[in-house]
C-alpha cells in the first residue's frame, strides 16, 4: 500500500492510500470530490490528470482537473497530489475514470 498527500487549501493535507495512484484516488473518491467541490456535485463528467513541474513552488505535483455538474451547471475543480511524474503513465497526462 502506497501513500500520497493531497493539498488542502482549507487546512492540513489529506492522505490517500492505494496499490497505485489511480486505485488510491478511487478508494478516496468522495473525500477528493468534497475537497474539489465543497458544495457537492451531482455527477462527474470528465477527469484529467497530468504532471506539472511548476506546481507546489517548483516541487512539482500531479494536477487532477475535474469537470462536474451541480444544479444543472457545469463546474470545474482542481486537486493537487504530491507525487512524482512517473506515478502516472504516460506522465504527459491522461483521462482517468473518476
Amino acid at each position: 500500500m502506497q501513500t500520497w498527500q493531497v493539498t488542502n487549501p482549507a487546512g492540513d493535507p489529506i492522505v490517500i492510500q492505494g496499490e497505485d495512484l489511480v486505485s488510491a484516488m478511487s478508494r478516496h473518491r468522495e473525500a477528493l470530490l468534497d475537497l474539489a467541490f465543497p458544495g457537492g456535485v451531482d455527477a462527474v463528467e470528465t477527469a484529467w490528470m497530468h504532471w506539472d513541474q511548476d506546481l507546489l513552488g517548483g516541487e512539482g505535483a500531479i494536477e487532477l482537473i475535474l469537470t462536474c455538474h451541480r444544479d444543472g451547471a457545469e463546474r470545474q475543480g482542481r486537486i493537487l497530489i504530491h507525487a512524482a511524474p512517473g506515478e502516472i503513465a504516460p506522465d504527459t497526462g491522461r483521462a482517468v475514470f473518476f
